[in-house]
């Protein structure tokens, strides 16, 4: 299995249209990954409140995980989004909607 790596924000699924009515099908071409890393130094006697539990997301779709550390004054945060490639049906898109909103959900926490 392939992975390209592509920046999620500029990249879109292919919907395709049957005879020019809704349902639309979901069509993803190849697999994909996009990791996203954030690195914040706290200033002098500053600690975190609390620690983030690492996030695990799975779906027919691709999955996601994200974890959060510290490593002396270097807060670090890394995502990863994983979309399977496929063709799903119109019944699927309700479920594809509910997987990357719990995916955009988990990126703000």
């Amino acid at each position: 299995m392939g992975i390209a790596k592509r920046n999620a924000a500029f990249f879109a699924p292919e919907f395709a249209v049957g005879n020019g009515e809704l349902p639309v099908v979901l069509n993803y071409h190849y697999d994909y990954e996009d990791t996203g890393t954030a690195t914040y130094t706290l200033p002098a006697g500053y600690a975190p409140e609390f620690t983030l539990s690492p996030v695990v997301i799975n779906s027919k779709f691709g999955s996601y995980n994200a974890h959060a550390g510290l490593a002396g004054d270097q807060l670090l945060s890394v995502g990863r989004l994983r979309m399977h490639r496929g063709r799903y049906p119109a019944e699927a898109c309700a479920e594809y909607a509910d997987f990357r909103r719990k995916v955009a959900k988990a990126n703000w926490m």
